[in-house]
């Protein structure tokens, strides 16, 4: 099978993509509990209601990253399957 003929797996992608980004953004809220990046906690605090520098931030950075990241990249796989179409048989 040539790499041009390869699909996605839509929802490996997406739940690896998600699980990565949800713990991102806890272990960014940690951060900004000790006084790194308040900056860029303030920013995702516009985005995902709750986050902040604290431990429920923290766990709420896991759901709404994992919502966020999930959706996004499963989206993403499926337009990716759709426009790559699919394999040609030999």
């Amino acid at each position: 099978m040539s790499i041009l003929n390869r699909r996605i797996d839509a929802l490996a992608l997406a739940l690896a993509g998600g699980i990565a980004w949800g713990l991102g953004a806890a272990t960014l809220a940690v951060w900004g509990m000790i006084g790194y990046g308040s900056k860029v906690v303030e920013f995702f605090a516009d985005l995902y209601p709750g986050y902040g520098a604290s431990i429920g931030g923290a766990l709420l950075g896991i759901l709404w990253g994992f919502i966020d990241l999930f959706s996004g990249l499963f989206v993403f796989a499926l337009l990716y399957n759709l426009f790559a179409g699919r394999p040609k048989q030999p």
